[in-house]
């Protein structure tokens, strides 16, 4: 009995491990309800990047890369299997519009296979642009783009898409070192504006501590990405002591809090911070 038991377990580890793909080493969730999921890994000296997209659902899946977070100027892919096969084409956006399919396709499909209202495509490309319509894979933060519809009509997709911001070639992944702590600086019950803008500013001071701490990460806490448009973390001066939480720019006080420590927009992510940053957080803190 312990022999068999031996060989059971012994078997399971390596089936566990074969379902891990070496060449696919990184991952990523895009969407906040985690049903769009991006694995990747890159060979730099062939000069390619592979991607694997997890999307649930049983219809069309589009994905690619976008100068400013839209449309506008994206270079994407867009495939599915639907009731003729599967279809998979490398295209490019003008604007809000339906994308255009290059002339020159220069994604190339590994796989694509749909089972049980999940759609998986395995693509490749190369890290550089191959043409006009292509943009080059960079070694600093892109906007990544994603969307898909319930079926294999290609059409409007208001309530399923997003954007967020990665480091492919350089990524990072969420790491909590031990003994860590966090501390969160977060609006409570605030009821947002029917106003069309609103900037909202709260004055709080950090947690004290009892020795020095460094801050290496900086990280958002949203519950509504669809309201939320940008948040920024400033220092205020040693003379500002109170709290105050009041509309933006209305205030004296908020007008002397102008020193930027971090700064998040729409499809942005994770802020990591150099030493010169730590030095100005920790004065921040103290």
């Amino acid at each position: 009995m312990v022999t068999i038991s031996l060989v059971l377990l012994l078997l399971s580890v390596q089936w566990s491990w074969a379902q891990e793909d070496p060449l696919l080493p990184f991952s990523e969730h895009l969407d906040p309800n985690q049903k769009v999921h991006l694995k990747w890994g890159f060979d730099e000296i062939q000069g390619t990047i592979l991607f694997q997209l997890t999307v649930s659902t049983s219809g069309w899946v589009g994905f690619g890369f976008s100068p400013k977070g839209g449309m506008t100027g994206a270079d994407m892919v867009i495939g599915g299997v639907g009731p003729q096969g599967s279809y998979f084409t490398d295209r490019h956006a003008g604007g809000n519009s339906m994308p255009v399919i290059d002339q020159k396709q220069n994604y190339k499909l590994r796989s694509l296979n749909e089972s049980d209202g999940i759609t998986v495509m395995k693509f490749q490309r190369s890290i550089e642009a191959c043409d006009e319509n292509d943009l080059t894979i960079t070694n600093v933060p892109m906007k990544l783009i994603y969307a898909y519809g319930q079926t294999d009509d290609i059409t409007y997709h208001s309530a399923q898409r997003g954007t967020k911001e990665l480091n492919l070639l350089k990524y990072m992944p969420r790491v909590n070192p031990p003994n860590s702590k966090y501390f969160d600086l977060t609006m409570i019950n605030f009821t947002v504006p029917a106003n069309q803008t609103h900037y909202h500013c709260k004055i709080m001071k950090a947690p004290t501590f009892d020795r020095k701490q460094h801050i290496y990460r900086i990280e958002p806490v949203i519950t509504n990405f669809d309201l939320v448009h940008h948040l920024l973390l400033y220092r205020c001066p040693l003379s500002v002591t109170e709290p105050l939480e009041v509309e933006c720019y209305k205030s004296l006080r908020t007008s002397l809090c102008m020193e930027t420590i971090a700064v998040w927009g729409v499809g942005g992510g994770v802020s990591l911070c150099s030493a010169s940053e730590i030095i100005h957080i920790i004065s921040f803190l103290y």
